[in-house]
Formats: C-alpha cells, sequence, structure tokens
C-alpha cells in the first residue's frame, strides 16, 4: 500500500487511523479500543527493540564526584551501544588528568578489577558497570558501579541506546495525547503503521496479504540502510595500544588478558 505522505504519529493518532484502515468504529466516546492501543504500542515496540537503529544513539555524561563508587544512568537507558563501546580510539573523559573510563556490563569483570585494590583506595575510576539499580521498585532504572571509588571530579561521556518510549514512566502520556508524537525517522513511522495494520487485519483478507508483503519489503530495506547492531559476539575492551594494561587485578595478573573477553569483531 502506498501511502501519499509519512505521517508523525502518536501512540492513539495511529490506533484511530489503523482503526480506520480495517473498516472497524470507534468506540462510544470516540476512542479506539485498548486492545488497538495496546497492539498498536507492541508494534512500536516491536521496531524499536528489534535492531540497534543508527538514529537511536544517543550521548550522555556520567558526573563522577570525590568518594563516588556509583552513578545513575539516564532515565531512558537500556544498554550501552555496541558500536560505541568497541572504538578503541574514541574520547570517553574530559578530566585534565583522566585517561579514559572503560564501560562493561559484564560484573565479573568489574568485581575482577575492584578486587585489584584496597577497600579504602582512591582514585581515577578505570571501569564502571552498567547494573540494575534496585532501590527503584516502580520501574526498571540503571547505574554505573566505579572502581576504584572516585578521588576527585570527572566527567566521562558515552553512548546508549534508550529505551522505548512506551517504556519510560511517564509513558502513559504517549497512549492519551494526540500530540504526543514518537521521535524517530519518518521511514519508520511508516513501518510502524504498516505492522499495525497488518496485525490488526483480519486473516485471509486482502489487506491482510497487502500489509504482510508491505512489511517484508519495508523491513529488507530497513534493515539495509539504518541497522547498527553487531552480529559478533561484542569485545567490551579493545586496547590497540596496550594503554589500559595497567588496570590492576586480582592476583597481581596483568591485565591485559582483558582485552580477550569475549572474542573479538576484529580478528
Amino acid at each position: 500500500m502506498a501511502y501519499a505522505h509519512r505521517a508523525h504519529w502518536s501512540v492513539n493518532s495511529l490506533a484511530l487511523q489503523v482503526l480506520g484502515d480495517i473498516n472497524e468504529t470507534r468506540d462510544p466516546s470516540g476512542n479506539a479500543p485498548d486492545t488497538l492501543i495496546n497492539l498498536v504500542a507492541e508494534c512500536l515496540r516491536d521496531i524499536w527493540e528489534d535492531r540497534d537503529w543508527w538514529w537511536q544513539r544517543q550521548t550522555a555524561t556520567l558526573e563522577v564526584s570525590a568518594d563516588d563508587t556509583e552513578e545513575a544512568m539516564p532515565a531512558d537507558f537500556r544498554k550501552l551501544d555496541s558500536k560505541w563501546i568497541n572504538d578503541a580510539e574514541r574520547s570517553t573523559t574530559t578530566a585534565e588528568t583522566a585517561s579514559g573510563l572503560v564501560f562493561t556490563e559484564d560484573l565479573s569483570l568489574f568485581q575482577m578489577v575492584k578486587d585489584g585494590y584496597d577497600a579504602s583506595a582512591t582514585g581515577e575510576p578505570v571501569i564502571a558497570c552498567i547494573v540494575q539499580d534496585t532501590s527503584e521498585t516502580n520501574y526498571v532504572k540503571w547505574k554505573a558501579l566505579l572502581a576504584p571509588a572516585s578521588d576527585k571530579d570527572y566527567t566521562y561521556t558515552f553512548v546508549y541506546i534508550p529505551l522505548c518510549p512506551i517504556d519510560l514512566d511517564s509513558a502513559v502520556t504517549l497512549y492519551k495525547n494526540e500530540q504526543q508524537q514518537i521521535l524517530m525517522p519518518s521511514k519508520f513511522h511508516e513501518g510502524w503503521r504498516i505492522r499495525a495494520t497488518m496485525r490488526a487485519a483480519k486473516a485471509g483478507t486482502d489487506l491482510k496479504k497487502e500489509m504482510r508483503q508491505d512489511w517484508k519489503e519495508w523491513a529488507r530495506e530497513a534493515v539495509q540502510e539504518h541497522n547498527e547492531r553487531m552480529t559478533d559476539p561484542p569485545r567490551l575492551i579493545r586496547d590497540s595500544y596496550g594503554d589500559r594494561g595497567a588496570i590492576p587485578r586480582a592476583g597481581g595478573e596483568s591485565s591485559a588478558s582483558l582485552r580477550r573477553i569475549r572474542g573479538s569483531v576484529f580478528g
């Protein structure tokens, strides 16, 4: 199905559009039924989380103060960007004397590095491990554990992939506010409509068949043009010049072996 323009949808406005596309009527209050609103929201999440799309990448800073051992991650944080974390030449800090901070999601690696320091040691943090903040009970939040404890103020830059907007704490506004559009490229709004219409259309109808074919074509083009996901196991630390070899390890071993974590996509 060809569209004359590429609209930018909210969850609610797209649900109303799909309702018209499948020739169903609104409820007595003029809204789409909740079942359809939920389906449209699920379709957005399907597209948002299926790949690491290049346009999702967000840059943020980790502000570290003296004696800090952990810092909160952004409210919309979902995971570290795998492409960024494999860039050996990235600049991760603006601190005057800092040499860079290794970001990881590997808790065993973090603990191994932390155990190489005395419990009371402070200095520039050399590693940050992303873990769930269990003090938050209403929704999932993330924090960075630091080792060693910081001796002064540092600012580190990192790149991450955000949550799907409907999974944020304030997501209820995206369901009910007609003007609250989802921020993503027009092509992905088009794909969102195609997928939602395909799933909502009755089985066996021409519309269902047409939307299924449109979805296959859209998905192929989107992956070719916008996918940033690394298909090989991510290498958490790439230390081309050996400048992180001084990170201490428990047992006195050289931390050069940290560079061999989880294999390599670089050969």
